[in-house]
């Protein structure tokens, strides 16, 4: 059985108003919808496994048609996992991936010289579990995560 959308919550309780998740957002963050090549949309039961040596995220997860999806974020820098929803735009979906489009935490991370031009910061809103926010230099698919033993961080 699936877990209810924090969204089909706030709908529920305070109409179609997403307002009452916007109280952290910069006037000023630009998202803007990117294809991974998969859906996040009703993702679940998702895993990270962190390999450090070449700081390298796989991430795997079970997609709305109970398939397994794994991808590999290369060059990762940082990344956080929250159930807590919440938008930085009027027009992010909580269902979608995103970018944030000059974002402070890239924006420090480049500072400290640790990002380059090609890092980026995606937002990946998995409605039914989460959100997983990266900062990385590419998110591709891959079959299945590779045997490399990393950090394993269950959520």
């Amino acid at each position: 059985m699936r877990k209810k959308s924090i969204s089909s919550h706030i709908e529920k309780n305070f109409g179609k108003d997403k307002s009452v998740l916007h109280e952290i957002a910069l006037p000023d963050t630009v998202v803007t919808h990117v294809n991974l090549g998969f859906t996040v949309a009703d993702g679940e039961r998702v895993r990270l496994l962190y390999i450090e040596d070449d700081y390298t995220l796989i991430v795997c997860f079970t997609d709305l048609e109970d398939e397994e999806v794994c991808f590999m974020c290369s060059n990762t820098l940082a990344f956080q996992w929250q159930r807590a929803e919440y938008f930085l735009s009027n027009e992010e979906r909580d269902d979608s991936a995103y970018e944030v489009c000059d974002s402070a935490w890239l924006r420090i991370h480049r500072e400290q010289g640790y990002a380059y031009h090609n890092h980026r910061h995606f937002k990946l809103n998995f409605n039914a579990a989460g959100i997983l926010e990266i900062l990385c230099a590419k998110i591709e698919r891959v079959k299945s995560p590779p045997k490399k033993v990393g950090r394993i961080i269950k959520l």
